[in-house]
């Protein structure tokens, strides 16, 4: 059942989005490199690609 609502969410995707999400779960690949093979900006993978890795955020020194 999880493969069946996971590919189906995917396929809903739009195609960019599909493919980041395939070079990273699939091929295994970074943010920096998804962006070369994309021909995109890191910053455009990351928020384009809600799957895709994300830094984790730092906290503010008080």
């Amino acid at each position: 059942m999880v493969g069946r609502l996971t590919y189906s969410a995917v396929h809903r995707l739009p195609a960019a989005q599909r493919r980041a999400i395939a070079l990273h779960y699939l091929c295994d690949m970074s943010v920096a490199e998804i962006a070369v093979e994309t021909g995109s900006s890191p910053g455009t993978v990351k928020s384009g690609s809600p799957g895709a890795p994300r830094s984790r955020p730092t906290r503010a020194r008080t």
